[in-house]
């Protein structure tokens, strides 16, 4: 393959990558800017950023193992390991938190030049020129797919690999050299598994097209070569299941993953096929933070190949490039672009979702398609027929009138500016491939044969540069000189550090005003609540639902933590607070502040691994409301397995009482409010934010409820946005203040989902000396409405820190602790009884107690529990991934196999040269 470089059209290839890429990124090379996107690619910012610098712990501090506390309630890894174990992530994870910008840009420009050295070296093997290969490489390079996926990490290198794969098999096709398949599959499949899926099922078309285009169709040749393709492909993926079955496994356990979106061959709405049009013009036409066509800016087809496909395509319907078999092949690819909303994306995507992830597949076609005409336009001295140009050119002029009159107007004025270069990009672009191609007509052919192809060159590569331009460059991201002052870098690790100093034990953090960077623990090295994973695990979505945390389901890779439920957190060993404001909590006590923030200790927090020795029968339990769901977990463990426990006594639980604080709603100055009798009513007919706030007429000096239940209408537009999973509803928040005149912070907040349809909510607040409180809604549909009815405020009175102190008095003594895996001794006194684990169930945990295997049992709706004997125990709990040990064999197994096979190969060719 680095034979390329003797090519003078790979040369300048390289050339034209360096000049678009040093454009392009020009503020980001420069430092300017830093590659951490704030707006819809925020991604960066909030997933890659804190998985990246956990990595780099592990060059630092040393693997830990394959379960971390640190996010959610714990979470095997590999449910990140599509973003964890590719080559680009470990060189990202060499840089420092602080420096992890550098390795942002120059993993994308690393990216971008392996696109570009890939795509030339596989286009070269289909049978394209090297002037051909070297325009279709720039289109694959600075496709839309490439360059606005590309910065997700992940998915620019998903692009490498799967451009490595096409090219291995080329190499297997025409050479029938074997190994680089194996490894390119091995590669991709060890790393990336949702889209290896995708590239599996390309690949067996693929293979079938590439085959019958080189060779006349025998059945037994073709079945001979398709088995042996398909028996290196499984090569390829024995050899990566030490990666891939734990990855696939994470995958197939979440409830993202499943059946509910089935193929069909319905047509979309127009809007999908608006999105579907105009991503062929440019990736931005449709804007990018105010995105106006089908979901949302990443979730829409990325198609942008240059607009040179789009003067390219109509000549493969007339002479010389017409054939029966390419019209056949660009009709089946038309119609399944139309048919795409509802037959292809829930096929491409395991059925679990309606989107256009898997566009990817179309960028080298595409590339091809251009390659082979440009290769007959420079090669074939009969001339095309020019009239031809003018369909294309006159569809994209009328498309673009269409644009002006219906979508351009509808972008606000801050984000006008886009769409609107993007469109005179389009359109003098257009003219200038069209004028190209009319005046070249009159050159003789060797005059088209040099100068046309470097006149083409530049227009192809001014046209991929504006349009990357304005893919990069407008975006909202963070400036260099303030990096440092990001949350992630605020006075939490000191604080972290200071408590480690003097509490030895576990203990996970609470951070009130933390409600976006959910994997901050990760970055800043404690034990939090909060999650933001790809593929949230079953058990921590059932711990969601089943004690009413804020959840959405439509957005499950967000856990956003304990929230108010703070009886939960007191058994889940939430020991520390952390607010940006001096409030008074009614259970935690103030121990310090730093850099401005407050640090607070929990006086019910209760110890990792303490001990039940009564159950709580699962019907009982599931009967309660959410705040008796927690309250009951003090008194006995929840399961659906007889755990061979005395039951509870439920009356026990009658300690607790509630007495109602009386209070006033105040509606002087809200729009679109009526109140009838105990109903308040709002229509958001004028757009209007309403908050509606309560003065209470007692100041609670307790903790408190607040009760009430709300009819949540959306109209039929928003409705219909709602279903597709376009509209996506804003949380709704519970602000609590000690004088009217006061802000209202997050700090001092309660936020909860809002939910289409009526429901009833119950909120928990620990603060005292509160004066009123404010239920805020914003950013709501402009034709939803809504009725609350029932609001109630009561104070609590029950003996928690009693509860409390009981549960710490019988808990097992940690001798070892890790992230992978936990030592303890433990004395019973009693009959059996259950250790609490508090950390999220898998079935990778195991345990020992005094040297015997153990089961560990999913109890209280998604946790851990172990079984322990009356008598003295000593507990190990071990964390294993599920079948990493199993694909280590079969991968070991493969290798070995591979490695025999060459040096058999090896001998039987030196055998073959000496005789």
């Amino acid at each position: 393959m680095f034979r390329l470089f003797q090519d003078r059209y790979f040369k300048m290839q390289l050339l034209l990558t360096g000049a678009i890429v040093l454009v392009a990124y020009f503020l980001y090379i420069f430092g300017f800017r830093t590659f951490i996107f704030m707006d819809i690619g925020a991604d960066i910012y909030s997933y890659c950023w804190p998985m990246h610098s956990y990595m780099h712990s592990w060059f630092t501090d040393g693997f830990d193992g394959f379960w971390s506390f640190q996010v959610g309630l714990g979470a095997n890894i590999f449910a990140y390991s599509k973003d964890m174990f590719n080559p680009i992530s470990l060189y990202i994870a060499l840089f420092p938190p602080e420096q992890m910008h550098i390795g942002y840009i120059s993993a994308t420009i690393i990216l971008l030049f392996a696109t570009s050295f890939l795509s030339n070296g596989y286009l070269k093997k289909v049978g394209l020129s090297p002037f051909a290969s070297m325009i279709g490489s720039l289109i694959i390079t600075f496709s839309g797919y490439s360059i606005c996926w590309g910065h997700h990490y992940a998915f620019g290198v998903m692009f490498v690999m799967f451009l490595f794969i096409l090219y291995a098999f080329e190499r297997w096709l025409i050479e029938k050299k074997w190994l680089m398949l194996i490894l390119s599959t091995a590669l991709m499949a060890a790393t990336e598994v949702y889209f290896f899926y995708m590239t599996a099922i390309f690949m067996i078309f693929y293979a079938l097209f590439r085959f019958l285009w080189l060779h006349d169709f025998r059945l037994k040749g073709f079945f001979s070569f398709f088995l042996k393709t398909l028996l290196l492909a499984l090569i390829g993926v024995g050899l990566s299941l030490i990666l891939l079955l734990p990855q696939a496994y994470t995958i197939l356990a979440s409830p993202r993953v499943g059946s509910s979106v089935l193929p069909s061959l319905d047509l979309a709405s127009p809007t999908h096929y608006l999105s579907i049009l105009y991503r062929l013009f440019s990736n931005t036409l449709l804007g990018i933070n105010d995105f106006q066509g089908v979901f949302n800016f990443y979730e829409s087809p990325f198609l942008y190949c240059s607009i040179l496909l789009l003067f390219i395509l109509p000549s493969y319907f007339v002479r010389p490039l017409r054939t029966p078999r390419r019209i056949l092949v660009i009709s089946i690819i038309i119609a399944g672009i139309v048919t795409a909303p509802f037959l292809l994306n829930p096929i491409f995507n395991f059925f679990s979702a309606d989107r256009y992830r898997w566009t990817f597949l179309l960028v080298p076609p595409a590339a091809i398609a251009v390659g082979y005409a440009v290769d007959q336009w420079f090669t074939n001295k009969k001339y095309f027929s020019t009239k031809i140009f003018i369909i294309p050119l006159l569809f994209i002029i009328g498309t673009m009138i269409l644009y002006y009159m219906i979508i351009l107007p509808e972008f606000n004025d801050t984000e006008y500016w886009i769409p609107l270069t993007s469109s005179i990009v389009v359109i003098m672009t257009s003219v200038f491939y069209f004028l190209f191609f009319w005046n070249n007509r009159k050159q003789s052919f060797s005059e088209k044969l040099h100068s046309g192809k470097r006149i083409l060159t530049f227009i192809l590569a001014a046209e991929l540069c504006c349009m990357s331009l304005l893919a990069i460059s407008p975006r909202n991201t963070i400036r260099q000189e303030n990096i440092v002052s990001t949350p992630y870098f605020d006075g939490t690790r000191a604080i972290v550090e200071q408590l480690r100093s003097t509490d030895p034990d576990f203990f996970r953090i609470d951070k009130t005003y933390s409600q976006i960077d959910l994997n901050d623990a990760w970055i800043q090295s404690f034990y939090g609540e909060k999650m933001y994973n790809t593929c949230i695990s079953t058990p921590v979505n059932d711990i969601m639902e089943t004690y009413g945390l804020r959840i959405n389901r439509r957005n499950t890779p967000y856990f956003y933590g304990l929230a108010d439920r703070q009886l939960l957190r007191n058994l889940l060993s939430g020991k520390y607070r952390i607010s940006q404001e001096p409030l008074q909590f009614t259970d935690y006590n103030l121990l310090f502040s730093h850099d401005e923030l407050y640090v607070y200790q929990n006086k019910n927090s209760v110890p990792i691994l303490f001990a039940y020795d009564t159950q709580i029968p699962s019907d009982i339990f599931n009967d309660l409301n959410d705040f008796e769901k927690q309250y009951a977990l003090y008194f006995g463990v929840v399961s659906n397995q007889d755990l061979g426990l005395s039951e509870v006594n439920m009356d026990t639980m009658s300690s607790y009482k509630t007495s109602s604080i009386s209070c006033s709603f105040e509606a002087d100055s809200l729009q679109n409010i009526s109140v009838q009798d105990d109903y308040i009513v709002w229509d958001n007919d004028m757009g209007s934010t309403p908050e509606l706030t309560y003065i209470l007429k007692d100041t609670p000096s307790s903790p408190i409820l607040v009760n009430f239940t709300l009819d949540f209408v959306l109209g039929s537009s928003s409705s219909e946005e709602f279903s597709e999973k376009k509209l996506v509803l804003p949380d709704s928040t519970l602000y609590y203040y000690e004088t009217d005149d006061q802000d209202r912070t997050v700090d001092r907040s309660v936020t909860f989902a809002l939910t289409p349809g009526k429901h009833s909510y119950q909120l928990y607040i620990d603060s005292a000396n509160m004066a009123g409180l404010s239920l805020a809604f914003s950013n709501l549909p402009l034709d939803a409405s809504f009725e609350i009815s029932g609001f109630e405020v009561k104070s609590l009175s029950f003996p928690l820190e009693k509860l409390a102190s009981q549960l710490r008095q019988d808990c097992a003594r940690i001798d070892l602790f890790t992230d992978n895996y936990v030592k303890a001794t433990y004395k019973n006194d009693g009959d059996s009884k259950i250790l609490f684990f508090q950390t999220a169930y898998d079935a990778g945990w195991s345990a020992k107690i005094n040297g015997q295997n153990v089961p560990v049992y999913n109890i209280n709706h998604g946790f851990c529990g172990v079984p322990v004997p009356e008598g003295y125990s000593e507990i190990e709990l071990v964390y294993t991934p599920p079948f990493l040990i199993e694909g280590a064999f079969i991968s070991a197994a493969t290798l070995f196999g591979i490695v025999i096979v060459l040096i058999f190969t090896k001998r039987q060719n030196r055998n073959k040269k000496s005789s």
